[in-house]
């Protein structure tokens, strides 16, 4: 709901909480391993988190990355804690080559469409797509840069172009990865998702054949929402909103990496 407000309307209401989208879904993650008692060792074993164009890993002490990436904090769970920090990769593209696609170039008419088309076709047929329509961000930060489609024959059809896009997607999130493992001297386990285009399943596999780990998807789609009231709740005293958030369904899907070392190859 949406309504006007003046400045009277407010003055009695208290921010408890706030956080950047990509942070706040990433803090909600943590509460509900920490409750779970997984990866008691966090710091060796550190998770990667993409939402539709932001890529980021949370470190628990600050890194200054050589490698193209941005340092910020994540969060701080209040004046006395220690604040933990993030190294993050804005990806240029993500959503919106789908909507090129469907706008500009009427490649496909409904959305909802694109996973079904897109993996009528076995692969691109040596199609590549690098959508950098408004130049190369993270980890090149190129302004100049523009897209490109290559590798177009006769046979190339509006499906290989499809799947092409999916995989482009895939490929900027790998280039950020590949800067974060540089950047980070850990291998990352498993690469956390949300946002829109996570309901993709052959976009979810395809990008864990390319980033060679497990995509794990949550079945709570609202995690920045709930994340976000959980930080709240924190700073009020709710002491248990772990327990409470975690009491609610936490079923992931998890898409592992079935690319063949061949395969992996020719990727790259």
């Amino acid at each position: 709901m949406f309504a006007p407000m003046s400045a009277d309307d407010c003055r009695d209401i208290v921010s408890e909480s706030c956080y950047a989208g990509i942070t706040i879904a990433r803090q909600n993650r943590r509460a509900e391993r920490d409750f779970q008692q997984k990866h008691k060792a966090r710091k060796h074993k550190l998770e990667f988190c993409q939402r539709q164009q932001r890529v980021c890993v949370c470190v628990w002490q600050r890194v200054q990355s050589s490698h193209g990436l941005l340092t910020t904090v994540a969060y701080q769970l209040g004046p006395a804690a220690a604040p933990v920090y993030a190294l993050e990769g804005a990806v240029a593209m993500a959503g919106q080559v789908l909507g090129w696609l469907r706008d500009n170039m009427a490649v496909i008419h409904d959305l909802s469409h694109v996973e079904s088309l897109a993996g009528a076709v076995p692969g691109t047929a040596d199609l590549y797509f690098v959508p950098a329509f408004s130049g190369m961000y993270a980890p090149y930060w190129q302004q100049d840069a523009r897209g490109v489609i290559c590798g177009i024959t006769e046979d190339t059809s509006q499906l290989h172009l499809l799947r092409a896009a999916l995989e482009a997607v895939c490929f900027q999130a790998r280039d950020v990865l590949d800067a974060m493992n540089q950047d980070c001297a850990v291998p990352l386990t498993c690469l956390q998702v949300d946002g829109g285009m996570t309901a993709n399943n052959l976009m979810m596999q395809l990008q864990a054949d390319l980033i060679g780990i497990p995509v794990v998807r949550s079945s709570m789609k609202e995690k920045t929402a709930l994340g976000a009231a959980m930080a709240a709740g924190r700073a009020v005293g709710i002491q248990d909103v772990c327990r409470r958030v975690s009491s609610c369904s936490t079923q992931c899907d998890t898409f592992t990496p079935n690319i063949t070392k061949e395969g992996e190859s020719h990727c790259c």
